[in-house]
């Protein structure tokens, strides 16, 4: 979980007083640091490597940013989160894998300003924000616009920067994160 890394950061900061924390997850290693309000992840292991693919006349862009998306540029996001058939259709095609994919719509605003939207497998429905599919949504609009390796791309739950390096080979995720509640559970952890 792309957004999961920053909130990583977040903890780090609330409640070990490091601005900076470095961690492994089952895709790789991840570098978090806070300033401020913001929070941005570097994700080393993001190589994204679009397999084109077809489904009746339509294309899509199946990369992975840490888990598999089906990205599919539309016209209008709010359009295409209704077509129910397409969804499953992208969710389950054949190239995802036996899991399936998440789809991700995008919408290209302008050649670096992106929109998107992701249908998360395991929920199974529209999540207001996914990191990993803003990454995809992200590389996947700098590749078909040409335009750089900078890009700001707003979800349904606010909006985040996303910085690719050279060649596509490596990421950072940068966002607002905050603490919104506290656990008895969590507290006795920490002791």
């Amino acid at each position: 979980c792309g957004n999961a890394t920053r909130c990583m950061g977040r903890w780090a900061q609330a409640f070990l007083q490091q601005s900076t924390v470095e961690f492994k997850t089952a895709a790789g290693k991840v570098i978090a640091t806070v300033e401020g309000d913001n929070v941005t992840s570097r994700l080393d292991f993001v190589h994204p490597k679009p397999k084109w693919i077809f489904s009746e006349n339509h294309r899509a862009a199946l990369v992975n940013t840490g888990v598999p998306h089906v990205v599919v540029n539309v016209g209008k996001i709010e359009e295409a989160k209704d077509d129910w058939r397409a969804i499953k259709r992208w969710r389950f095609h054949p190239d995802s894998g036996l899991t399936g994919a998440n789809v991700t719509f995008l919408e290209i605003v302008s050649p670096t300003q992106f929109k998107t939207v992701t249908f998360e497998r395991g929920v199974e429905g529209f999540t207001l924000a996914c990191g990993t599919g803003v990454l995809a949504a992200a590389a996947i609009g700098l590749i078909e616009e040409k335009s750089g390796s900078d890009a700001d791309v707003s979800a349904p739950g606010g909006r985040l920067r996303v910085h690719f390096y050279k060649d596509f080979h490596g990421a950072t995720l940068s966002g607002p994160a905050r603490l919104v509640f506290r656990t008895a559970v969590g507290e006795e952890i920490l002791k």
